[in-house]
């Protein structure tokens, strides 16, 4: 899903088309809990993505992508930290 947040965000990508296709395709119950959260809170979000291929500035998707890849960023960051402070004992 992080793949959305590649590119040019308001230019139209078919990269973005088939993530959201595909994500609005699978079965429900096949999918991780938090993915299925995100599909049911940006269904609109998503429809609109396979229609156009352009992830909305601001919209809920966005923002909650933003967020979550800023985390997973915090986390590398202190794996790395904690894999020196390793290698250095």
């Amino acid at each position: 899903m992080f793949r959305l947040l590649f590119g040019e965000l308001q230019a139209p990508s078919t990269n973005k088309k088939e993530i959201a296709k595909q994500l609005l395709a699978e079965d429900i119950d096949l999918l991780e809990v938090t993915t299925k959260r995100i599909r049911q809170l940006c269904q609109h979000d998503l429809q609109g993505i396979a229609a156009t291929g352009i992830l909305q500035p601001g919209s809920l998707l966005h923002g909650i992508l933003m967020m979550v890849s800023r985390d997973l960023r915090l986390d590398a960051g202190e794996l790395e930290s904690l894999n020196s402070m390793i290698k250095s004992t």
